[in-house]
């Protein structure tokens, strides 16, 4: 047993006592080789594995761990063609999606609401154009079937449309595709605005900024 001496009286202080015997100042334990040892192996070793394994976790998610989230792009033109089964014709189609998206109340209703893409589709010298909302149901008569057109800052217009020849209530096709693809050509973002059953008129905005064509 080592004796030592207490460093507020200066008496003798046997190293397993806990408290001096002379004026009952508590004994100060020192660390030990042991006890650096296991600092050295054991917890710094941890310590540094965390530390390190957060940092790894932040720039997993975003990149860097100051940098923050990108903004999501807005929606580009998609272009696919497939061949006519009957004619072996090649018909050509261009996408948009609405840079917006509607929510609608059951059944129609969606995770992330329901967007509407334009499609331009081209088959030898016939362009025809039809507007699909995700889910929803379009207010489009046999005679009736019009939808609502913005350009820019300009004048609100009505535009007139058509059901398909299968009568799905999620299409409509524009009845002056040459025209609507003049506007798109002009890159200048536009709105259209349709009428949905027991959801009044909803408005889709539209960049059709880059379009391809067909040429």
């Amino acid at each position: 047993m080592a004796v030592g001496k207490c460093k507020e009286c200066g008496g003798q202080v046997a190293s397993s006592a806990k408290t001096c015997p002379h004026c009952g100042a508590k004994v100060k334990k020192s660390v030990g080789i042991l006890g650096w040892l296991f600092v050295l192996l054991v917890v710094l070793p941890i310590a540094w594995k965390f530390g390190t394994g957060m940092g790894a976790a932040d720039r997993g998610q975003y990149g860097s761990a100051a940098s923050a989230p990108a903004k999501p792009e807005k929606p580009a033109w998609e272009a696919s063609e497939f061949t006519d089964s009957m004619t072996d014709e090649k018909i050509r189609l261009l996408k948009l999606r609405s840079d917006n998206a509607t929510l609608f109340d059951f059944p129609y209703n969606q995770a992330g609401g329901s967007y509407l893409t334009i499609t331009f589709r081209k088959k030898g010298g016939e362009l025809d154009a039809y507007m699909m909302i995700d889910k929803g149901q379009m207010l489009c008569g046999v005679r009736e079937c019009d939808f609502s057109v913005r350009i820019g800052d300009g004048d609100v217009q009505t535009w007139s449309g058509a059901r398909s020849t299968t009568n799905d209530s999620d299409v409509i096709f524009v009845m002056e595709p040459r025209v609507l693809e003049q506007v798109v050509r002009q890159q200048i973002p536009f709105r259209i605005g349709i009428d949905f059953y027991k959801a009044g008129t909803r408005a889709f905005e539209f960049s059709p900024a880059d379009y391809p064509g067909f040429d």
